[in-house]
């Protein structure tokens, strides 16, 4: 399972995903084991992911559950 919607989220903002890792302070490992539901994601780092895009973008607002809803 992955975090499919997050992913291309990032892509649209124009940001890589070691680039939101840095951004957030983890490492690359930390965030594609977080990508790969390998490791959970607290509810202060969805949060904080969420308002980095939100801040970034001129689409409408992302919520945590489309963000955050597992794909293939």
């Amino acid at each position: 399972m992955r975090f499919s919607n997050l992913e291309a989220e990032f892509t649209r903002i124009g940001l890589s995903v070691e680039q939101v890792g840095k951004i957030l302070g983890f490492t690359k490992g930390t965030m594609y084991n977080k990508l790969n539901c390998k490791t959970n994601w607290t509810l202060t780092d969805m949060r904080r992911v969420q308002k980095l895009i939100n801040d970034r973008t001129t689409q409408p607002k992302v919520t945590l559950d489309y963000l955050f809803a597992q794909g293939d």
